[in-house]
């Protein structure tokens, strides 16, 4: 945007125009309307489309374009060259900051037809032109073509601040190519003449440049001076002054500002997308955070990576459009030599004119034979750079990858070592009252004892009360040992959701995974409870590729998932049993055989795990027909402690570890409540797909 106003400031001192009202835009569109004459209709656009005149900034953008371009195509049409000229000035002006190519064949039409009319201050505003569009291309285009217009100006012998508008702008191209002291001759001269006030441009328009040419120096303190005058001054929108500012604090060990400033830049960066600066920034935080807060640090690589590739995309396609350009100025300039080469010979004799032909061919075929060659390497360039950005998404996907695990691994390691300590401290108070109710009930017991001795030898004592009130003593310390059992099933299942695994991912076989833990559970079940009756079955897809995971960690999983689905069966039986028990006694003899859940088919519990390659990724699915869990805690069942199980009967942690093992494999677990309760893990199969 610099740019843009110092063009704007060039443009309208060269443009000898008197400044209109306000509504002098309306005037001449309306004057457009009745106006007969080609050629007055052009002078109208030129009038429109005239930075030093008001009715140009009470325009949108997409009029002054419009008007520009119509006014353009009418001259070129009825051949009035000087307001082609000015017209495809106007066009240059737009397209600037948009279409830069465009906007360098417009400058470049317009020096020509300059040159031929010697319409000296419209020549001075293309070579202006053309040195603002080449900045970024190439440095050296771009500084002839400024000096070129400097020599211009010098020789229309105008004062000093005629010269304002162009210091600027060749001080910052010195800059931006690394010339440092050519860039500060330029920049102070500008600022010197600045300070009359009789230009737009003001003193602190210039301190940002300063205090990054100090930075490039190494003269930190003159730098830092600048930058906080240009903070000053109030232009704190640029990202870029903190940047500086932040890498300076840094330099002097300033940590906490350097993180500061850090983050404004890189707010501000954001905010204004510039990319250029953002992947800086985002390493430079990385490196402040990534020995004290290596979240917050991994956060701010991360936005570091993703700015850089969108910088490379961009200026990948910068470069072939770059390259393209290129090449048609070149076809562009043969065929203007071309053209001369026709000029020059047309009044040569035959021989001449046939040899300039065939010199025509020859140079065309040369061509022809240069073109090919710059697109085959422009082909070879296109397919080095896909390749390079495959590989570029590929680190990328696997960074990511793997930073979340590196993130869930020590979340679950931190979450372990406190689990495990608050275990063992509760641990020991625990096993104080379980063994304490079993002595009291020993107590009990011998007092009981006693008392029945002096009962037998002492009728008259009559000790039935104390009696009743050690057998509710008893009762109690049951209870307590009940529940004092039941909080130590908890302990040692936190120990167990706590406990590391080797963490060490190989490639493991996932049917044989499920095979192997189904028949664990059932016959670990079956052990505890002789009466436990199941079906279950396997739905294996077969040749499912291997997939590289902590097989120990996934086998806990499977082991909780079917666990969990052969408890719900065994709830669903229990139930379903006592609802025909009930329905017996109330119905005597004439019910004999009531079916289970009131169906009319009696009830058969039964566990299915499936395993399924589906697109990149493995899916293990367990279903079971028991006594499912209800919508409104679905959101709960992830969560540590939650429990759909009896009082006594689960801890709560089984669903919520095995939630953490399939994150940390980036991967999910999904629940589907139907006819049947269905638990889907989904985990990657580690192929990258782009």
């Amino acid at each position: 945007m610099r740019f843009l106003v110092l063009i704007i400031f060039l443009y309208a001192s060269l443009i000898f125009a008197q400044q209109r009202p306000l509504s002098y835009a309306d005037s001449l569109k309306n004057l457009l309307q009745i106006t007969t004459s080609d050629k007055e209709k052009v002078m109208i656009y030129i009038k429109l489309i005239d930075p030093a005149d008001k009715a140009f900034w009470h325009l949108k953008m997409n009029e002054q374009f419009e008007f520009a371009q119509t006014g353009y195509d009418l001259a070129k049409k009825i051949g009035f060259e000087a307001g082609q000229i000015r017209c495809a000035l106007g066009i240059c002006f737009v397209l600037t900051n948009q279409e830069t190519q465009q906007a360098i064949l417009f400058a470049t039409e317009a020096k020509q037809l300059s040159e031929k009319n010697k319409d000296t201050l419209n020549l001075i505003r293309s070579y202006c032109f053309l040195g603002n569009a080449y900045t970024f291309y190439n440095y050296r285009k771009s500084l002839a073509y400024y000096f070129t217009a400097w020599e211009w100006l010098k020789k229309l012998k105008l004062d000093d601040e005629s010269f304002i508008p162009i210091y600027a702008p060749i001080g910052y191209t010195y800059k931006e190519a690394g010339i440092l002291d050519s860039a500060f001759i330029f920049l102070k001269k500008g600022y010197e003449l600045s300070l009359s006030g009789n230009t737009i441009f003001t003193p602190d328009s210039y301190y940002f440049d300063f205090g990054e040419i100090y930075y490039k120096q190494n003269k930190f303190d003159s730098a830092m001076y600048y930058f906080r005058r240009s903070l000053a001054a109030g232009q704190t929108s640029r990202g870029h002054t903190h940047y500086f500012i932040a890498q300076i604090k840094k330099q002097e060990n300033q940590l906490d500002s350097a993180k500061y400033y850090g983050k404004v830049a890189l707010e501000l960066c954001l905010a204004a997308k510039d990319n250029q600066y953002i992947p800086f920034i985002g390493n430079f935080l990385y490196n402040l955070y990534k020995d004290v807060d290596s979240v917050q640090a991994w956060k701010y690589r991360l936005i570091a990576l993703e700015a850089k590739d969108k910088m490379y995309d961009q200026e990948k396609t910068q470069h072939i459009e770059r390259i393209a350009f290129e090449e048609r100025e070149k076809v562009a300039e043969l065929e203007r030599q071309a053209e001369a080469f026709h000029a020059n010979t047309k009044f040569s004799i035959l021989l001449g004119s046939l040899l300039g032909v065939i010199l025509i061919s020859l140079i065309l075929a040369r061509n022809n034979r240069q073109k090919q060659k710059a697109n085959t390497l422009l082909q070879q360039q296109k397919e080095e750079i896909d390749q390079k950005s495959y590989e570029l998404e590929k680190s990328l996907i696997q960074i990511k990858s793997t930073q979340a695990q590196l993130i869930q691994s020590e979340k679950m390691a931190s979450l372990g070592e406190l689990t495990a300590g608050i275990a063992h401290e509760i641990q020991n108070p625990l096993n104080f009252v379980t063994n304490f109710s079993e002595i009291n009930n020993d107590l009990v017991n011998e007092a009981n004892k006693e008392i029945k001795t002096l009962n037998n030898q002492y009728p008259m004592l009559n000790a039935q009360g104390l009696q009743e009130t050690l057998t509710d003593i008893k009762i109690n310390s049951e209870k307590i040992n009940q529940h004092g059992l039941r909080a130590s099933n908890i302990v040692k299942s936190m120990l167990e959701h706590s406990r590391p695994s080797s963490g060490k991912k190989e490639p493991t076989d996932l049917n044989k995974l499920c095979d192997e833990f189904i028949r664990l559970s059932f016959h670990g079940l079956k052990a505890k409870d002789k009466s436990f009756e199941c079906n279950y079955s396997m739905d294996l897809e077969p040749n499912l590729p291997l997939v590289d995971v902590v097989s120990q960690d996934i086998g806990r999983v499977i082991l909780n998932l079917v666990n969990n689905a052969f408890q719900a069966c065994a709830e669903r039986s229990l139930s379903a049993t006592r609802e025909r028990s009930k329905l017996k006694e109330a119905g005597g003899k004439e019910i004999e055989d009531i079916p289970s859940s009131f169906s009319s088919i009696p009830y058969s519990p039964n566990v299915t795990v499936i395993t399924k390659h589906k697109d990149d990724k493995i899916e293990i699915i367990v279903s079971d027909n028991g006594s499912g869990i209800p919508d409104s805690i679905k959101e709960k069942i992830f969560q540590p402690f939650f429990t759909t199980k009896p009082t006594g009967q689960g801890t709560g942690l089984g669903l919520s570890l095995a939630y953490d093992i399939v994150k940390a494999h980036s991967g999910e677990i999904v629940l589907h409540n139907g006819q049947e309760t269905t638990f889907t893990v989904k985990l990657p199969t580690n192929r990258i797909m782009i």
